[in-house]
Order: C-alpha cells, then sequence, then structure tokens
C-alpha cells in the first residue's frame, strides 16, 4: 500500500501543531518552584557573610509599643535572619513583613530582629543587652516568635551548658509579661559557609548541637516548635550568603510560621 507524500506532509504538521499545544498546556498546569538557577539572579548572592557586622542598623520612627488597638500583637524576636539582612526594602521583604500580610489586619506583627544577636547572655552580642529586646517587652505581644542560635555556634561564643539555660532564660521574661504569650521556638536554617572563622557560625555544631537543645528547650519550656532547618536542608539556594535568607528564603519562612500559628491559635 503506498501512501502519498502529501497525506505524510499532512499528519506531519497535524502532530507538530498538536504537540506545541500539548507542551503549552504543561507549561501552564506545572508550578515552577523557584531554584538555585532563578534566584541567582537576585542581587542578594553577591553578598558575603561577612559583611553582617558592617550593615548600619537603621533608626526606626518611635511608636507608642503597648498601643491597644485590639489587634494580635507578634513579637519577632531573633538575629539578623529575623532582621532581615541583606534584603533589598526588607521592612517589606523580611519574614516578619511577610507574615504581617499573610495574616492580615487582625494582627500587629513586629520585627524585633537584630544582627549578630546570641541568646547567651555571655557570648559576643547578648539579645537581652540590646534595646530591641526591651522594646519587644513593652510591646507586650500576645505571641512572641524567637529564632536565636546561628550566632551562638560561632567558636568564640559556643558553649551548649550556657546556651540550653539562657535561652530558657530569655523564654522566661516573655512568660512574665502579663499578656502570658503564646511562644514559639524556631530553628535556624542550615549553614552553607565555605570558610571556617572563630567569628563564623559553625554548621556541624549548628546542627548536632543547638538544634537538638533548641528542640529540648522547646519541650521544657512548652513552647511550639518550628523546625525550619530540615525544611530548609539541602536548599542553599534559598540562601544569599550560606547564612541569610533571600526574598525566596523569607517567603518560604512566613509561609511556615503562618500554618504553624493558624493551626495553633
Amino acid at each position: 500500500m503506498k501512501i502519498k507524500k502529501s497525506s505524510i506532509a499532512v499528519l506531519a504538521v497535524f502532530f507538530l501543531i498538536f504537540a506545541v499545544i500539548f507542551a503549552f498546556i504543561i507549561s501552564k498546569a506545572i508550578r515552577v518552584e523557584p531554584t538555585e538557577q532563578t534566584t541567582q539572579k537576585s542581587s542578594l548572592t553577591t553578598r558575603t557573610y561577612a559583611e553582617v557586622d558592617t550593615e548600619q542598623e537603621e533608626e526606626e520612627p518611635e511608636e507608642d509599643l503597648r498601643a491597644d488597638d485590639g489587634r494580635i500583637k507578634v513579637a519577632c524576636v531573633g538575629d539578623s535572619i529575623t532582621y532581615g539582612y541583606g534584603l533589598e526594602n526588607r521592612k517589606e521583604t523580611s519574614y516578619p513583613a511577610k507574615l504581617g500580610k499573610l495574616l492580615g489586619d487582625k494582627y500587629r506583627v513586629k520585627n524585633f530582629g537584630v544582627s549578630g544577636r546570641t541568646a547567651m547572655s555571655s557570648a559576643d552580642k547578648p539579645y537581652v543587652e540590646d534595646e530591641r529586646f526591651k522594646k519587644s517587652l513593652a510591646f507586650e505581644p500576645d505571641i512572641v516568635i524567637i529564632m536565636l542560635g546561628t550566632n551562638d555556634t560561632k567558636p568564640i561564643n559556643w558553649d551548649s551548658t550556657k546556651y540550653f539555660n539562657d535561652y530558657q532564660a530569655l523564654i522566661e521574661r516573655y512568660k512574665g509579661l502579663s499578656t502570658y504569650p503564646k511562644i514559639y521556638v524556631m530553628t535556624p536554617p542550615p549553614l552553607y559557609l565555605n570558610e571556617n572563622k572563630e567569628t563564623y557560625p559553625d554548621a556541624a555544631v549548628l546542627k548536632n548541637e543547638a538544634i537538638p537543645l533548641i528542640k529540648m528547650i522547646a519541650s521544657k519550656q512548652e513552647a511550639e516548635l518550628i523546625d525550619l532547618y530540615p525544611l530548609f536542608e539541602y536548599k542553599s539556594y534559598l540562601l544569599a550568603d550560606g547564612c541569610h535568607p533571600n526574598e525566596y528564603g523569607a517567603e518560604a519562612i512566613a509561609k511556615i510560621v503562618y500554618g504553624k500559628l493558624i493551626t495553633v491559635n
């Protein structure tokens, strides 16, 4: 049986058109997650961890922290990861800012993160000695979300016993507020730093010592645990410099925290 060349050509055109339409439908149906390649375009990827101590903390306008407008007050406590170090327009792109947008008008979310700070009071930059800590107490929050530990793991700082005790003492300060806030304790994301220095956080200490201690602290203090570490493991593309989240990473944290808050509260 002979098939005319014109028939073959028609069939070829038909299948080509079908393939193009099918590919278009599939591309629309699949949700593309950010990858290491897509996040390379972020300006954050050019930053290095070493710059964290030189970034200028901008002054924020004073406000009546105790003002009660009926909204649920959420205090985000932590270091530069909470602060939003390296993010362009961090007041809009940090995880607390994104969390506030997700929670909506019934919540008032405030960022009390400070770069370089530690849970340990004996470390180089204790959070409890910073003015933002005092403001977080004055805020009289209904919910407190704490993420501290990355800077504690620096070789010049680390002491597992002091970390365990001082972190709990910090939680107790918030538990003692008249608002009896709900406490959430977060594990920090993994570290993907290329250098080992006395003044750099230690990835192994964070994973093998600090993270287990944070889980023990949350249990002992009857605080809710938000375990970020496994969710960021093998996803270094979510961190701009091996430590601090880029915009994709900050958004991921906000969504994880949001999911926990609406489930528990």
